[in-house]
């Protein structure tokens, strides 16, 4: 199977970029190819043509080699560039090596051209993928140093081996200070020894564990975490390390007990409402039916003048009592909803 490749030549000699053609062709490759022999076609090519490799000759009517490596360099520094002269020269070819060359070729020695092709390919080929895994490597530390969550490595013993900066920004160590320990020290006593036995029997078993626990800071302050420890396994399925990713919940679990509270303060407040109205009833309703039953009693025909006379002094003592009552209450209102002002003697 032919594998298709774009290929740039700086040469000035039509024969020969024909026979530089030719060996590629042997070595299993079809060429879409684009000769040129100026330095400014060469500029022009590498921009618009979009090479997947280069040929180039040492010595060219208005530029050379060298200065054609270097414009490689600058503009398509991951495309192979072969050098094809017939300059036998050592020293030329052992600068163009340093320079970036990926082959020096004799055109004496074509028959050379067609595996060095392949070769050079190959290896910008691994030299892409190194830099691809590089960035990659780059994006997750840089995820893992920047994480708003405290993250911490550790070995299967448990010696802790890296921590992340909000790590130290939350527990007030330093990386040199706990790489090396075991993580015991951020204890604080609430968890019993029971709870650490059942989290490392779930983690070494292979399996993620997850909850909450009270945790010591450098300065002896507790903070709340919710953390999440998984083990990391190598080609072989064995545990090699352990990753803790843990989040700082003190702030939202103190949110959560402020918000128990004021549901139960509100709730105490529905209570003492209800018991202010039900007392309201009481002491409106017990003078008000007193009022009523001796109303009935006064304007009876068979009540004598003389009890009359007495039924009125209770009526208006319990209108008194009535009207004292509801003041105070309305009192209370105005305190209450911030509309009278207190002074206490």
């Amino acid at each position: 199977m032919e594998i298709k490749l774009r290929v740039l030549i700086v040469e000035d000699v039509a024969t020969d970029a024909e026979l530089i053609e030719r060996e590629p062709k042997k070595a299993g490759f079809e060429l879409l190819s684009r000769i040129v022999e100026t330095r400014e076609a060469f500029i022009e090519a590498m921009a618009e043509f979009n090479p997947e490799i280069i040929f180039s000759d040492y010595n060219l009517p208005s530029f050379n080699g060298m200065q054609a490596l270097l414009l490689r360099q600058e503009k398509l520094p991951n495309i192979p560039f072969i050098l094809v002269t017939g300059a036998n020269n050592e020293e030329i070819a052992v600068d163009c090596m340093r320079a970036g060359a990926d082959d020096y070729i004799l055109k004496e020695n074509l028959t050379r051209l067609g595996q060095a092709c392949k070769a050079a390919i190959n290896k910008k080929a691994i030299v892409r993928a190194n830099l691809e895994a590089m960035e990659k490597l780059s994006v997750l530390s840089r995820a893992v140093e920047q994480n708003p969550a405290l993250i911490m490595i550790t070995g299967l013993n448990g010696e802790i081996q890296y921590v992340n900066p909000k790590f130290c920004e939350v527990t007030g160590y330093t990386s040199a200070e706990v790489v090396g320990k075991n993580p015991r020290f951020l204890k604080s006593g609430n968890q019993s020894e029971e709870f650490y036995r059942n989290m490392w029997q779930i983690i070494l078993s292979g399996k993620e564990w997850s909850g909450e626990m009270l945790n010591k800071k450098k300065n002896g302050d507790l903070y709340w975490v919710n953390a999440t420890i998984s083990p990391l396994l190598n080609l072989q399925g064995e545990i090699t390390h352990l990753v803790g990713i843990v989040e700082d919940i003190t702030e939202k679990r103190k949110m959560i007990v402020d918000l128990i509270q004021a549901k139960e303060k509100a709730e105490s407040g529905d209570r003492l409402k209800s018991a202010f109205i039900n007392n309201i009833s009481h002491e409106v309703r017990t003078p008000l039916s007193t009022i009523e039953g001796f109303v009935e009693m006064l304007i009876s025909p068979e009540t004598s003048d003389e009890n009359k006379v007495l039924y009125g002094q209770i009526i208006r003592k319990s209108s008194n009592r009535l009207v004292n009552t509801i003041a105070s209450y309305i009192d209370i209102s105005l305190i209450v909803s911030g509309n009278i002002e207190v002074h206490n003697s």
